[in-house]
Order: structure tokens, then C-alpha cells, then sequence
């Protein structure tokens, strides 16, 4: 009796392998999924209106894939955080000042644009608000934060990449012959 085994229902049974906690496996994650969304082209979320072939209209988000480059890049930094060291945080601190100060600037320089318009031109902005507070997504200075923005987010991203090598993050590969 004592080494009798009873054995339950087995159908949904998943071994443990990919249950255990990992940190390198959610790093690798997370930078898989920088890397998926990084490798696309980068646009604006916006609406499409698609017809069926019964005229009837439909209207599909598509996502904005500027942002979600942004986002995931921040979620690698989160999950790293644990991670990172003196030289890691040092360079990130800098790319991100870099961010505020030509955040800063292209705001300065949009409300200025805006201020310095003649009356009747404004007229034909209609009813839009400029500040030096968010961008507005009308204006230029918006769309020239944006690309700031992808190129030192992926500054970032290399940094963490770097990182993980510092931190002997790469499984090798032997090879016997």
C-alpha cells in the first residue's frame, strides 16, 4: 500500500519549466518585445473606416506604434530596475534630461511660433490651444518631439542592452565536435 500512486487527470499537465520564475526570461520578454515593435515602422495611432460588401461601416483602432515603442522600452527599464547599474543609470539619467531639455524647448518655441503669428492667420487655426504645458498635435514642434523621442527611447534600449551583457545575461551555446 505504501507505494501505491494514484494517478489524477494528466490532459492539462505543463511541467514546471516554463512556470519557474525567471528574471533573465522576463528581461528577455521584455526586450523581445522592444525589438518586435522597433522593427516596424513606427506610426501615429489613428481610425480606418473599412465598408463590408453590404455598405455597412465599421471603424478600427490601429494602435499607435510610436507609443508602444515608448512603452515597452519603459517596461524593459521597470523590469530591469533591479538591474541596473552605476554606469546604466548614469546614461539613462542623461539621455532623459536630454528628452525634458528638447521637450522643453520645442514647447517654448511653439507657443512663441504661435504668439508671433499675424491675427489673421491665427483666424485660420480656428479654435486650437497652444502652451508651453503639451504639445499640439496640429503643430509641427509635436511631430519633431516624436522622432526626438523614438531615437533616444532606443538610446536607452542600447543601454540596457549593454547591460545585459555587463551582467553576463546571454546563455552560450557549446558546440561538441
Amino acid at each position: 500500500m505504501e507505494n501505491d500512486i494514484e494517478i489524477k487527470d494528466v490532459e492539462n499537465y505543463r511541467s514546471g519549466y516554463n512556470e519557474d520564475f525567471s528574471h533573465q526570461q522576463l528581461v528577455m520578454k521584455a526586450m523581445k518585445k522592444v525589438i518586435e515593435i522597433g522593427t516596424h515602422e513606427l506610426y501615429e495611432g489613428y481610425n480606418e473606416v473599412i465598408t463590408d460588401k453590404y455598405g455597412n461601416k465599421k471603424i478600427i483602432y490601429r494602435e499607435n506604434t510610436k507609443q508602444a515603442f515608448i512603452e515597452a522600452v519603459e517596461t524593459c527599464e521597470m523590469v530591469m530596475a533591479c538591474d541596473l547599474d552605476e554606469e546604466a543609470e548614469k546614461n539613462i539619467k542623461r539621455i532623459k534630461e536630454e528628452l525634458i531639455k528638447e521637450r522643453d524647448k520645442l514647447l517654448n518655441e511653439q507657443v512663441r511660433w504661435f504668439k508671433e503669428l499675424p491675427p489673421n492667420v491665427k483666424k485660420t487655426y480656428g479654435t486650437i490651444v497652444v502652451t508651453n504645458k503639451v504639445f499640439n498635435s496640429q503643430l509641427p514642434h509635436y511631430h519633431y518631439f516624436q522622432t526626438f523621442q523614438i531615437k533616444k527611447y532606443r538610446e536607452i534600449f542600447a543601454e540596457l542592452t549593454k547591460l545585459t551583457e555587463r551582467l553576463d545575461f546571454f546563455a552560450s551555446e557549446n558546440f561538441e565536435a
